[in-house]
């Protein structure tokens, strides 16, 4: 897919529906957010940011770059799902008004389109760092501040804590999940390794009967796990080293139990475990954190606000881990505003 900007200021003016709307429709669009919209935001957006996510070959264009970013910001304004914003792109006037497309016989999206471009960008991050949306968004908030004339003088800094979307697991049920899901991996995918031994973890009833049904004290369960999932470590580590799902279980291992001069493995005290431990393999960049009299697994936010006299916007943020320190965004902050007057 070729990347192709979008010449939005191209009207048809026998086929526009906001010129072919009656004027009291017309009265009520501008007394609306869309015209700001339409006047301000959208054109401010910088389709160039984006094209490095797409092929130079002259293959099929790009849906419209300006038009999926608006259409994302609206998302987030109006509190819509990617269902209801695909459906409002396709028949809400003022939708298209405010993304320049009402001369356009039909909207340029489709159930896929975003979702698409997140998985693109996403993808873009991981790989060089730069997060595009994150810079255009900070881009736009500095066109509204000059816009609306709000001096930078000013700043306010706080942070949030996300949690995660992973079922919390006891550690029971972290070190019994991240064993279960590379022998089932191990099962389909490498059909030379020998499973006799743990065939019990394939059976779909057997972590309810173990963790939740069985009689057995909490520590003679947690024993048994640690037993299996050291054997089928230290067994199949030459075959399986390079496994995502087999480094989880590495992780969790090293995370939760110490391991002694003779060999016999223990488990940690809560203090020991480092806040960064494995807190589910469904979503391992999660971390542990403890604030304010309060438990939190998952990440954090930062968010910025330029202060004026009337008005203030966001012009800033950043989304961390939540091990990382306030402290630490501070400084990262002041740093990357630079010298100021």
């Amino acid at each position: 897919m070729s990347f192709k900007q979008n010449n939005y200021n191209e009207t048809d003016l026998l086929n526009d529906s906001y010129i072919q709307t009656s004027e009291r429709t017309k009265r009520w669009i501008e007394k609306s957010w869309a015209e700001p919209f339409a006047t301000l935001l959208f054109p401010a957006i910088n389709e160039q940011r984006f094209d490095v996510l797409y092929h130079e070959d002259n293959g099929r264009p790009n849906a419209p770059v300006n038009y999926i970013v608006g259409a994302l910001i609206m998302k987030e304004m109006l509190g819509l799902t990617d269902e209801d914003l695909i459906l409002r792109c396709h028949t809400d006037i003022c939708f298209h008004h405010a993304l320049h497309s009402t001369s356009w016989k039909e909207q340029p999206v489709s159930d896929r389109t975003f979702s698409r471009f997140r998985e693109r960008c996403y993808l873009y991050e991981l790989e060089t760092g730069h997060d595009l949306i994150q810079e255009e968004m900070e881009s736009l908030s500095d066109t509204l501040t000059v816009y609306f004339n709000v001096k930078g003088t000013q700043k306010r800094m706080d942070s949030m804590m996300i949690a995660s979307n992973a079922r919390k697991l006891s550690r029971l049920e972290l070190l019994y999940t991240c064993l279960e899901r590379v022998i089932r991996k191990v099962k389909e995918g490498y059909p030379s390794i020998d499973l006799s031994e743990y065939m019990h973890y394939l059976d779909a009833l057997h972590e309810n009967k173990f963790i939740y049904h069985s009689d057995q004290p909490y520590n003679e369960k947690l024993s048994l796990i640690l037993t299996d999932a050291s054997r089928f470590k230290h067994s199949f580590y030459s075959e399986l080293k390079d496994d995502n799902d087999f480094q989880l279980l590495c992780r969790a291992l090293d995370d939760q139990t110490t391991t002694d001069e003779k060999g016999n493995v223990s488990v940690k005290k809560g203090k020991e475990i480092s806040p960064t431990s494995l807190q589910s393999p469904v979503e391992p960049e999660a971390t542990y954190r403890y604030k304010s009299g309060k438990h939190y697994k998952g990440y954090v936010a930062n968010v910025i606000e330029t202060v004026g006299e009337e008005l203030s916007f966001i012009t800033q943020y950043a989304f961390e881990t939540n091990v990382h320190s306030d402290t630490s965004f501070a400084f990262e902050a002041i740093e990357k505003l630079g010298k100021q007057d």
